[in-house]
This record gives C-alpha cells, sequence and structure tokens, in this order.
C-alpha cells in the first residue's frame, strides 16, 4: 500500500514552508520540507518559465507525482497499516546555466535526481526505494 498524498495549496503553508522548512539543493533540483502533524503528505510543485513552456511544466509535475506515488509506502502505525507521512514537501528546479538542461530531462533523469535530493532527507530511509526499474537504456544519466 502506498502513502496518501495530498495538495499544500494555502497561502499559509507556503509561508510556514518558508519559515520553518528546510532546504535541501543539489544539481538543479531543490527541496523544501517540514514536519506536520497529518499522517499523509502534502506536497507542492515549483516549476518556474525557464523550465520550460506550459506543456514542460505539467509533464514535470505528472512526473513528480508519479514519482512519489510510486516511492512513498506505508509503515504501521500503532499496529495500523496507515500512510508513514506527516510532511509538506515543496518540490522544484533551481536555475541552470544550461540552457536546454530541462528541456533534454528524461524521466528516469528526473527520478534519479530527486532519489539524490530525497536521500538527504530525515524521512529518505521509511519511504526510499529503489527506482531503477523506472530506467531505460540509452537514456542520459544527470551529470
Amino acid at each position: 500500500m502506498r502513502g496518501k498524498i495530498r495538495p499544500l495549496s494555502k497561502k499559509n503553508d507556503f509561508a510556514l514552508m518558508k519559515k520553518e522548512g528546510k532546504f535541501l539543493s543539489t544539481n538543479g533540483f531543490f527541496l523544501i520540507y517540514r514536519k506536520t502533524p497529518f499522517l499523509y503528505y502534502r506536497v507542492a510543485f515549483a516549476f518556474s518559465r525557464y523550465t520550460g513552456n506550459a506543456v514542460q511544466r505539467n509533464r514535470f509535475k505528472r512526473w513528480g507525482r508519479d514519482f512519489l506515488k510510486k516511492s512513498l509506502v506505508t509503515a504501521p502505525v500503532k499496529g495500523k497499516n496507515k500512510p508513514f507521512g506527516g510532511w509538506d514537501i515543496l518540490m522544484g528546479f533551481n536555475k541552470k546555466k544550461e540552457k536546454d538542461f530541462y528541456t533534454r530531462l528524461s524521466y528516469s533523469a528526473f527520478c534519479q535526481g530527486w532519489v539524490k535530493v530525497f536521500s538527504k532527507t530525515p524521512f529518505a530511509g521509511a519511504w526510499l526505494r529503489s527506482t531503477s526499474k523506472t530506467s531505460k537504456k540509452n537514456e542520459k544519466p544527470i551529470t
């Protein structure tokens, strides 16, 4: 069973993320996260115009939701199989010097980049799974 993912959409939630959240970044990917009292994940995406047109940004959001759904797992809570959650997560891209970095980004490279970032979080051991099944042959990894 997979963890429950809900959208993070209220202005106050984003203000708390900015004030209390922890920032991680690596190779063009950034993540802001904070602990919450809920038993589910709340996720938001921040892909600016420099990452591409609306079609590309929506594709990245789809890939991000898919990556999280495949990666998040449930852990037993008080003898019940409930989602191991309680985190607000903001995922996004940093501006890269290479102009076409995001247009050339494949799904497997996208997942590899997020695995690098998420592996540094305190909740990584609870949910991080191998994404080697998602990688395809002849796709270039992120350098």
